[in-house]
């Protein structure tokens, strides 16, 4: 009797369990039909200027795309944290981290001292460098070598997108390391592509840019020429953070690396840019 009345209290054991098991799955919200949706942690906002092709730009359906936007919304994969993308010019993108209206600057930007000080960066992820863009058959074209570049360059009508390195190598910068270009008469545009119009209609005589927007911009003006094969420049791209914001600087970077991994990194870069 004894054996019985143990085995019906091990049997109600059980069913009290299983019964417990299937209500919490039942009340799981995660798991109701048709309740999908990832269950956030946070939130990157993205700072940016869709304006710098193949890293960010505005596709013809509107959406924000490019290596720099893909990679945005592949680390919120990762960290589990919402993307949230602000397009805006591009000299606001490093006021906006330092004002908190953004948390993360991602918009081609290069590591340097300067923007040290008002900004951190997570670890660098591409390599880069400012050419020029000079309409076929000029002389700035000709150039065979960076000191005739150089040359070429002196007292011509130069154009470079704002608050960019293009715009503190033309006009000379002493935090950059920048002598500038002797009589030049710099002309700054909100973008590249408002750049690359004015040396179409005649406005200016050349450009410096980043390469890869250099060589995106010349594949569609069969009239220019970029001169990849004489960088002024080394630097190194890298997200910007607030100063003090480890906990972001941390996940991204853990982001990254698991991205280049598995692949997705050079995948992503691949598919917008052939160097």
């Amino acid at each position: 009797m004894k054996k019985f009345a143990k085995v019906i209290i091990a049997v109600l054991a059980l069913v009290c369990l299983v019964g417990a098991c299937f209500a919490l799955v039942a009340c799981d919200p995660d798991k109701e039909e048709g309740n999908d949706a990832p269950q956030y942690d946070g939130k990157l906002i993205v700072a940016t200027n869709a304006a710098f092709p193949p890293f960010e730009m505005v596709d013809e359906n509107g959406n924000y795309v490019g290596i720099d936007m893909d990679i945005a919304r592949e680390i919120g994969k990762i960290i589990n944290y919402e993307v949230e993308i602000k397009d805006m010019e591009f000299d606001s993108v490093i006021t906006s981290i330092e004002t908190g209206v953004a948390t993360i600057g991602m918009a081609g930007l290069t590591v340097n001292a300067e923007r040290l000080e008002q900004v951190d960066f997570c670890d660098p992820y591409f390599e880069a460098s400012q050419v020029v863009i000079a309409k076929k058959g000029s002389a700035i074209a000709a150039a065979t070598d960076e000191d005739a570049l150089i040359s070429a360059l002196e007292g011509k009508k130069i154009g470079f997108q704002i608050g960019t390195v293009g715009e503190y190598y033309v006009r000379g910068d002493e935090g950059w390391g920048f002598p500038g270009i002797a009589n030049a008469e710099p002309t700054s545009f909100q973008n590249g592509a408002a750049a690359v119009l004015a040396l179409n209609n005649g406005q200016i005589d050349a450009i410096v840019i980043d390469k890869a927007p250099a060589q995106q911009f010349v594949a569609n003006n069969s009239d220019l020429v970029a001169l990849v094969n004489i960088p002024l420049t080394v630097e190194e791209y890298a997200f910007a953070v607030a100063n003090g914001d480890t906990k972001t600087k941390e996940l991204v970077n853990h982001a990254m690396e698991i991205l280049k991994l598995k692949g997705t990194f050079d995948e992503i870069v691949a598919k917008y840019y052939q160097g």
